[in-house]
């Protein structure tokens, strides 16, 4: 960043969102939420891609508190899309012991929003609980497993835009 204010360029969403997001990526969570605040102190709104990359910074170090911490702040000012679940859903089955129960509730609420999920969102929340409760929990809610696994995450959804 310092180099673009030095050339004269403002970062954005964007630029910020790179740095959070390239924080997150290598497990420095708590940089990604010093970048992350450093963009909203500097009059930057943040949006989904930003709340984003800091949950999944925490969710993939299983650290679900903070991860679930961050998805309630993006619920008050955004909402919440399928990466948001999909990220939360994953620091439940990463956390060490794995947390079904928030998982399981993660995914009911995903559901219930309107999002289908695929094969990222089973594939963790059946490590957060398992293959048998996977299958009851998409039974109860009308989802076909086997359809589920080969939808693939979208890309555009997980680059930095």
């Amino acid at each position: 960043l310092s180099k673009m204010k030095a050339e004269g360029l403002k970062p954005n969403v964007v630029s910020y969102t790179a740095l959070i997001d390239s924080c997150a990526k290598v497990g420095e969570s708590d940089n990604a939420v010093r970048w992350f605040e450093v963009m909203v102190e500097s009059g930057i709104t943040p949006n989904a891609v930003s709340y984003n990359a800091v949950i999944n910074g925490f969710a993939r170090r299983g650290d679900t508190e903070n991860a679930l911490a961050w998805l309630d702040q993006m619920r008050r000012v955004l909402p919440l899309d399928k990466v948001s679940y999909n990220s939360a859903i994953n620091s439940c089955a990463v956390a060490d012991p794995p947390r079904s129960e928030e998982a399981e509730e993660l995914f009911r609420e995903m559901r219930a929003a309107g999002f289908m999920p695929n094969a990222s969102t089973l594939t963790s929340l059946e490590r957060a609980t398992s293959v048998k409760r996977r299958n009851q929990l998409c039974w109860e809610l009308g989802i076909d497993v086997e359809k589920a696994m080969q939808r693939k995450p979208q890309r555009e959804h997980r680059q930095v835009r």
